[in-house]
């Protein structure tokens, strides 16, 4: 069984290429992923950050604290109590898609890499091939050039 290295060349460099894509997808959709972790992290942090200043301006009025003023701060405080637990879990939820993001981005560059040494070893083992076709070549060049000489040794002899 003879093998078409040219053929296996290309059908390795299109795998390749195939791989390449695939990374630079990953890498595009990981970046996005990124990008939707970070700005659901920042609405969690601005709505903590919302609450707290409730309080902050609540206990800093100038006439003092009342409790219809503790009661309505409790109220909103209470909503947004619920708006910082949805964030959250958004937040959360965002981080967990960037790390499968990650990790199918990583799963992407070992198929990368895989393919990449399998081109490798192809151009190698048909370089490796083609060596070896020079060399038995020469030897056969060498043997005939030996039996010509040997065949011409002869016919003078006689």
């Amino acid at each position: 069984m003879t093998i078409d290295w040219t053929r296996l060349i290309r059908v390795r460099e299109r795998h390749k290429l195939g791989a390449l894509e695939a990374v630079a997808l990953e890498r595009e959709t990981a970046a996005l992923r990124d990008s939707e972790a970070r700005r659901a992290r920042e609405a969690f942090e601005h709505q903590a950050a919302a609450q707290a200043e409730l309080w902050r301006s609540t206990t800093s009025q100038p006439d003092g604290l009342s409790v219809d003023s503790l009661r309505r701060t409790s109220r909103w405080s209470r909503a947004l109590d619920t708006q910082i637990a949805q964030a959250g879990q958004a937040a959360r939820q965002a981080q967990e898609r960037a790390e499968q993001q990650l990790l199918r981005l990583e799963e992407s560059r070992r198929h990368l890499r895989a393919a990449v040494g399998d081109l490798d070893k192809a151009e190698r083992l048909q370089r490796e091939m083609r060596a070896a076709q020079r060399r038995d070549a020469e030897e056969r060049l060498q043997d005939a050039a030996e039996e010509i000489g040997v065949q011409a040794w002869s016919a003078r002899k006689v």
